[in-house]
């Protein structure tokens, strides 16, 4: 048994079907370590706050929730690419409405546009929620 054979199955099963880790231990070899694990993750969230900081000059100001709503949306879309002449914004860079809500720091507006295709609507609703708190919490720093 290899592994692509299953693949095709994997995709069409229900969810309650879906094998585990632990089924696949005994068809490979491929392993890695708790510390790779924890390095991959750490490189993967030092990348996402670099671009995050080049997407968002302001970021490191941002509400806490605005930035944890940033971090799962770019580890979900990627940072994408910008409007060129021929090519509409992807990723991250292609929520114009959010991005510039953010800009204008309308944390009600951001969580509007924030909605992404393809993903749960409760994980969507997370998100906006955390934009959402961001109005009251910029209201209390205000003051």
């Amino acid at each position: 048994m290899t592994l692509s054979s299953g693949s095709a199955a994997q995709k069409s099963a229900a969810l309650k079907q879906k094998f585990g880790a632990k089924h696949y231990e005994k068809v490979t070899d491929l392993r890695i370590t708790e510390a790779t694990a924890s390095q991959m993750r750490d490189d993967h969230l030092k990348t996402d706050y670099s671009l995050l900081q080049a997407i968002y000059p302001k970021f490191d100001t941002f509400p806490d929730a605005a930035k944890l709503a940033l971090f799962d949306m770019i580890y979900n879309l990627g940072p994408g690419q910008g409007k060129t002449r021929h090519h509409r914004a992807s990723g991250l860079r292609a929520y114009v409405g959010m991005n510039a809500a953010i800009a204008r720091g309308d944390w009600a507006a951001a969580a509007q546009h924030c909605h992404r295709h393809g993903i749960p609507d409760a994980r969507n609703s997370q998100t906006a929620a955390l934009f959402k708190s961001c109005v009251a919490a910029s209201a209390r720093s205000a003051r």
